[in-house]
């Protein structure tokens, strides 16, 4: 492809830890060649994981489950024994809680099985097609929505303040509003105090995004609320909003269960079973990559 450059392109040094005089010779040699491209560990270790985390947590590249006291994990592309961060330590604990009475459960979805990814009877596969972890992750999630399975209660604090009066440790934005109206200028971003006609916002920040407040059902600040309606489309100043929770229950809908099971190679009926377990541990469940 012409976009790419000169065919001496083709030419590409995957290394794994390349630093100090290693990278230095291998840029030198590759580049000999005429192509730009040495890649080190990063490329693959670490580049989708590092980049996920921080659109996920706004600038964390780095979370890791509890497994000592985990019981049950879901591991997306990455199998304990033979990577993550680190392998030695994770592979460990893995093994400590798995063989305890009643210990830890796991999932590894991944397109290969490795070698120390799967073991016991407390370990399965998910032989997933290569690049439909999407489709997998909205089945789950769709399964959940319609079962009722998710924590209500928690995702309706608006922030990390309510969240501590509540005695929780985190926050989402699932009932921040969203505004849907194509036309508008703000449109596909949480709406504001200001746009929304509230006046001057009382904090700045992400708490300065509007909800809707549970307990009078009218749009306000999410700073000044404890706790807010998850499930909401409508209008607030006259403009199309939705909370994030709805957009990500609509965006699961688009497709039945058996059609996410075509996608990603995984029958429904295993989904499910994903699914209900996922969902049965309350907060000892956890899903990393």
């Amino acid at each position: 492809a012409p976009e790419l450059g000169r065919r001496t392109n083709g030419l590409v040094l995957q290394g794994g830890r390349l630093v100090g005089t290693r990278m230095n010779f291998a840029q030198r040699f590759v580049h000999t060649f005429g192509s730009v491209n040495v890649f080190d560990h990063v490329n693959e270790c670490e580049l989708s994981h590092h980049i996920a985390h921080q659109h996920v947590f706004s600038g964390i590249n780095m979370t890791q489950p509890d497994i000592r006291e985990a019981k049950f994990i879901i591991y997306w592309g990455t199998q304990p024994g033979d990577a993550n961060f680190p392998m030695q330590t994770q592979g460990k604990f893995v093994a400590e809680a798995r063989a305890k009475p009643d210990g830890l459960k796991y999932v590894v979805v991944d397109p290969k099985l490795s070698r120390g990814g799967v073991i016991g009877d407390r370990a399965s596969w998910l032989p997933i097609k290569p690049s439909t972890d999407g489709a997998l992750a909205l089945a789950m999630i769709r399964w959940i929505i319609d079962n009722n399975r998710h924590n209500a209660t928690y995702l309706s604090y608006p922030t990390q303040a309510a969240a501590e009066v509540a005695g929780e440790l985190s926050h989402t934005d699932a009932t921040h509003l969203v505004i849907v109206d194509p036309k508008h200028a703000q449109a596909r971003r949480f709406l504001t105090a200001d746009i929304a006609g509230l006046g001057k916002p009382k904090v700045q920040g992400d708490d300065d995004r509007v909800v809707i407040d549970a307990v009078t059902g009218k749009p306000a600040q999410a700073a000044t609320v404890k706790a807010a309606q998850i499930d909401f489309a409508g209008e607030v100043n006259g403009i199309a909003v939705k909370t994030a929770f709805r957009l990500i229950k609509e965006a699961a809908g688009e497709h039945t269960l058996e059609q996410y099971a075509a996608i990603c190679g995984i029958e429904s009926t295993r989904i499910v079973e994903v699914a209900r377990e996922f969902t049965s541990h309350g907060r000892r469940a956890v899903s990393t990559m």
